[in-house]
């Protein structure tokens, strides 16, 4: 089966990427537009950095429930959902692989407003997948975008209000419980006055696994003006509901049973009651207007949110969190060199709050009275099989958290010659974590049992980071269709305040901001038959935090350093008219090459992980993909991803085998203001895991979802 399979996805997509010998096009093809690197758009063939753009198009054609959906065949970028609904996993050249959850070290921006809070957290609970225009990713350190992020940026732009022609009413239904509802209306209040409503409802029941099922409603008003001197104005205020419950981890026996049958159920993971529920109101006023040769571009953003966030040991409670920010813009055209050239610089700032956040223990729970004294008298507790709800217990701690960042930057662009652009940046930050906490009962990982606590244990952490980033790079055309690039960027990686106050108590010392330095060569191509951008890397690491996994607890560690290297490939070819096939390769080659692991198996001792591999990232992930448009309006289209092995430890001692041809097809097709569209995730059904982590004889297993159809109707008008 595995031979036929693999031959079906290779005809369908590579017959006759090889045998083309088109001549050399005289003209360049449209390029695709990106700001996240420049701040203002750029045509990415110019863009002296590696760039992918998931365009209005694609992003059509995968009927997006997830974002991990829209970045999963970029080379150099792991993105899976193992928890359903919009949770994402998600690395950048092995950025973000620290992260027990959700997503870190890489700056996620919406429409230029920043959604990652300054200690490089990041949640996709209030991103409606039905409103994004368009995403753009860039790879490595050195944006000005990003505050105290090394591993790279992920810009999501929405709908504009001031597009009157995107109006749509859409449903969607699917295997597994998977429902979907979208209403876009939007039009002109008088000649300069413009409005937009959109309105989500998603929900996937994921039938096939216990305790999964996911549903969220949306709402955002978009309100836009143009004033009579052509300035304009744009506002949008949103509220997000959102219901996720996270399925269990499986252990090694349990996954081998999810690959005969496809389906999870009675695991004897824990804590089975796990989820997030959230409550999320997100406003932001944008406002752009030209002085001359001065454009000044104001930013505003409110997101006062809350959660209820049953995880391991605890139930975290916390319903006064706010998120108050501005940057301020200016865009300098001036001229350099006798060319034009562009200055952008800006100063931003921003305080993420969380007031009387609590934790409490699990309620309800199913425990053994144990001796849990390995030495001297015996200690009984009881020790927890795995809970029976997710209701509330004893209050565990409280505790409230301030963060500040205080931010500047600036670059330049000019052509110091004919055909070779220059960017120069440059951004500071400072950030300040301000945590005061009250523990009143301590939940013991290692022990699996909760410990009331004789006195109550305050902590104090005030830690303030005063970060550098910085890029140079040269972009320069060959000619009309190729062009060169080499940068080299710098940029100082921030640890959350969760990871200083978990270092803290296992290490009593702070975590250091970790540095990242990148260099990089790359060759882009863009004519009408054929395009592709193509990067060899090296990124060399210092003080790199490191995740450690033991008992089923996760710590953090600085490393001495580590060295990333890496090659990545993507291109598209026309073998028809209007028929294009492509593929995408990533060799990834990530080593330690200084780092001496505190573990505590068997007693805290050091181990030497010196020249072992990075966890979780494995060397080499590849895709085919085909698509196809007709001017009837028909189109379809099928993509694949394969991922090879990786280590699942710092320790190197246990792999996983990856997964060959995950394979995802869309039909569609548009007639007048109708579009029909079915897709197909994971087509031949493969049983895989999303992720594993752990050492030898403790390895843990998140799954990914066996095949899922879904069929929408979209009404234009």
């Amino acid at each position: 089966m595995r031979f036929n399979k693999t031959a079906l996805v290779v005809s369908m997509t590579a017959a006759g990427i090889i045998s083309s010998q088109s001549s050399f096009a005289e003209h360049v093809v449209l390029d695709k537009m990106a700001v996240t690197v420049t701040r203002d758009a750029r045509p990415t063939k110019d863009i002296s950095q590696n760039v992918s753009v998931v365009d209005k198009e694609q992003i059509e054609r995968l009927n997006m429930l997830n974002v991990s959906e829209a970045l999963q065949n970029i080379p150099g970028v792991n993105a899976e959902s193992s928890s359903g609904g919009y949770s994402t996993k998600l690395y950048i050249r092995g950025a973000g692989i620290r992260a027990p959850y959700g997503v870190r070290e890489i700056m996620v921006l919406r429409d230029g407003v920043p959604i990652t809070d300054p200690d490089s957290f990041t949640r996709f609970d209030f991103i409606d997948t039905q409103d994004i225009e368009q995403i753009e990713v860039v790879k490595g350190p050195g944006s000005i975008y990003a505050a105290g992020t090394a591993g790279g940026t992920i810009q999501i732009l929405s709908k504009s209000v001031f597009d009157t022609y995107d109006n749509r009413f859409k449903v969607g239904y699917g295997s597994h419980d998977t429902h979907l509802l979208n209403l876009r209306y939007g039009g002109k209040l008088s000649e300069r006055d413009y409005y937009s409503f959109t309105a989500t409802q998603k929900q996937n029941g994921s039938t096939w696994r216990d305790n999964n099922h996911f549903h969220s409603e949306q709402a955002s008003l978009k309100y836009g003006h143009i004033f009579d001197d052509e300035s304009t104005l744009e506002t949008e205020i949103s509220y997000t509901e959102s219901y996720l419950d996270l399925p269990a981890r499986l252990t090694e026996a349990e996954f081998k049973e999810f690959e005969k049958t496809g389906e999870q159920r009675d695991t004897s993971y824990q804590w089975q009651d796990s989820s997030r529920d959230s409550k999320i109101l997100f406003m932001n006023i944008r406002y752009e207007k030209h002085f001359g040769d001065v454009t000044f571009k104001p930013r505003f953003y409110m997101n006062s949110w809350e959660q209820y966030h049953p995880v391991t040991g605890m139930i975290n409670d916390s319903d006064e969190n706010m998120v108050l920010g501005s940057d301020l813009e200016l865009n300098w055209s001036h001229s350099l060199f006798g060319r034009q050239a562009s200055l952008i610089s800006g100063f931003t700032v921003r305080n993420d709050s969380s007031d009387d956040s609590k934790r409490y223990t699990y309620r309800d729970v199913d425990s053994t009275l144990t001796n849990v004294s390995r030495f001297g008298p015996p200690k009984f507790r009881d020790v927890i099989n795995y809970t029976l709800s997710d209701k509330r217990g004893d209050l565990a701690s409280v505790s409230d958290t301030d963060n500040m960042l205080y931010g500047i930057y600036f670059q330049e662009t000019f052509r110091p010659i004919d055909n070779l652009t220059a960017d120069l940046s440059y951004r500071h930050d400072q950030i300040n974590y301000d945590k005061q906490e009250t523990e009143y009962i301590d939940y013991d990982y290692g022990g699996g049992y909760y410990e009331t606590l004789a006195t109550p244990n305050f902590t104090d952490i005030d830690e303030t980071y005063h970060l550098d980033s910085w890029r140079a790079g040269l972009s320069y055309a060959l000619n009309p269709a190729y062009s060169i690039y080499m940068n080299v960027g710098y940029a100082e990686q921030i640890p959350s305040d969760s990871e200083v106050a978990t270092n803290l108590a296992t290490n009593a010392s702070a975590l250091e901001a970790s540095e990242a330095t990148n260099y990089e060569i790359g060759l882009k191509a863009r004519t009408p038959d054929y395009h592709f951008d193509m990067a060899i890397y090296q990124t060399k690491v210092e003080n790199d935090i490191v995740q450690s996994y033991e008992f089923g607890q996760t710590s953090f560690q600085n490393a001495g350093k580590t060295e990333k290297k890496g090659f990545e490939f993507a291109g598209e070819y026309q073998v028809l008219d209007g028929f294009w096939v492509g593929a995408n390769y990533a060799f990834s080659d990530y080593e330690y090459e200084d780092f001496a692991e505190l573990v505590y198996s068997g007693g805290p001792h050091i181990e030497d992980r010196s020249g072992n591999q990075l966890p979780f990232i494995a060397r080499h992930n590849y895709g085919l993909s085909a698509r196809y448009e007709h001017p009837s309006g028909l189109s379809g289209s099928v993509r694949t991803r394969s991922q090879g092995e990786y280590y699942t430890s710092n320790d190197n001692t246990n792999k996983y085998e990856g997964y060959d041809w995950i394979t995802d097809v869309s039909l569609g097709y548009e007639v007048g203001q109708h579009v029909f569209r079915f897709n197909v995730y994971n087509l031949f059904d493969e049983h895989y895991a999303a992720e594993a982590k752990g050492s030898d004889g403790d390895v843990d297993y998140r799954v990914g979802a066996p095949r899922t159809a879904m069929a929408s109707y979209q009404l234009n008008f």
